[in-house]
């Protein structure tokens, strides 16, 4: 065996590292072309592979693999445009394996928008739903609002309080509603870009206009939905009552 100190280091990637539980100064054993190679863990780094950069899981010391064949790879920024010279480039250099990450970033955009999409749909859904329970709620409680409108109005409320306060009591709901909507979404997309895509997440400020649409749609249909609580004649409902 080799001294320590004589082993060719090698640079290792943290979540690689983690994976196969290694430390440093731990030795790996690669086998190349029929050869083993002794190499000893002289580092971890840290990968951003969002940047498109080209990084290696493990990169070793300078000389330890110099008799072996060897594939280079390079990257390059290609303007828009020029797709032309892409082509010159393969003809003239055919063993060269060209990749154009803007066609994988364009399939990754569409896979995004699909999933917007679909989040979009369960929220009209649920926005639909949400509505026809409302409906539903406020029928069943329909009778006790024609009384209690009633008997506001007999002691003296004025059907415009009577409309107010509906308007607040409903607008409130709806601005509740359309904040819980907005935090959920927030949420849900913080999810799908950390720990599923794995990319850069950022927040949505159009979705503080959530909880003002929300009080504007639930707080129209709150009132449309009691209006025969506020039309009810108090005389006629409290001689039925």
């Amino acid at each position: 065996a080799q001294p320590t100190d004589e082993i060719p280091g090698v640079s290792v990637e943290a979540k690689v590292a983690e994976s196969l539980k290694l430390k440093l100064d731990d030795h790996l054993v690669f086998t190349v072309g029929g050869e083993n190679r002794e190499v000893r863990v002289t580092s971890l780094r840290t990968i951003n592979w969002d940047n498109f950069q080209p990084n290696f899981f493990m990169i070793f010391q300078p000389g330890t693999l110099k008799d072996l064949p060897a594939t280079y790879l390079t990257s390059f920024y290609l303007a828009p445009g020029h797709d032309q010279q892409i082509v010159d480039l393969s003809r003239a250099f055919p063993a060269v394996t060209i990749l154009q990450v803007e066609a994988l970033l364009e399939q990754l955009r569409s896979i995004l928008a699909q999933v917007t999409l679909a989040v979009e749909y369960v929220l009209l859904f649920v926005l639909a739903a949400g509505m026809a329970v409302l409906f539903s709620g406020l029928q069943a409680t329909l009778d006790e609002r024609i009384r209690q409108g009633a008997l506001l109005r007999a002691l003296g409320a004025e059907r415009k309080l009577l409309v107010k306060a509906r308007r607040i009591e409903f607008g409130l709901l709806g601005a509740v509603s359309g904040l819980l909507s907005a935090l959920g979404t927030e949420l849900v997309t913080f999810v799908l870009y950390r720990y599923a895509f794995d990319l850069a997440w950022h927040p949505h400020p159009w979705l503080l206009l959530l909880p003002v649409i929300g009080a504007v749609l639930i707080g129209g249909a709150g009132v449309f939905g009691t209006r025969r609580a506020l039309n009810a004649s108090p005389l006629t409902v409290l001689r039925e009552g």
